[in-house]
């Protein structure tokens, strides 16, 4: 059962990438990004905004439906770009910062914590990326 009073569908990527230190960020495949939350959402703190995200572990890595999903309707209404030359480029956009202030931001009871999060996935995406050198 979903507690609505607690973040849910996309309302939890888009309060961590409102907080994003860069609005743009590469990654080698979108499972980085599942991999990075799945490591915060272990944090002390964290399990009030994972409340309502299940994480699958049977894979190779862990999976999740409602944040898989949530990631491509994000990009379905353009409130985070994606390119995919090489790698997958993302780009937040302002109107998603606007829609966490307008619409999610009341559910979030510790906001220093959700930036302290939002830091930690952003590092741990930053690090799967290693570029080639030439």
């Amino acid at each position: 059962m979903i507690d609505r009073t607690k973040l849910s569908g996309s309302e939890l990527l888009v309060a961590l990438l409102a907080y994003f230190p860069q609005s743009d960020f590469k990654m080698h495949d979108t499972s980085d990004l599942i991999r990075a939350l799945h490591t915060v959402k272990a944090e002390d703190g964290a399990e009030e905004f994972f409340a309502n995200y299940a994480f699958e572990e049977e894979g190779r890595y862990p999976d999740s439906r409602v944040l898989s999903e949530a990631l491509e309707s994000l990009q379905h209404t353009t409130l985070l770009r994606r390119e995919n030359p090489y790698l997958v480029n993302y780009s937040v956009s302002p109107a998603l910062k606007r829609y966490f202030d307008e619409r999610v931001k009341v559910k979030v009871s510790n906001e220093q914590k959700l930036k302290e999060l939002s830091e930690k996935v952003f590092n741990l995406v930053k690090e799967s990326y290693s570029p080639i050198s030439a």
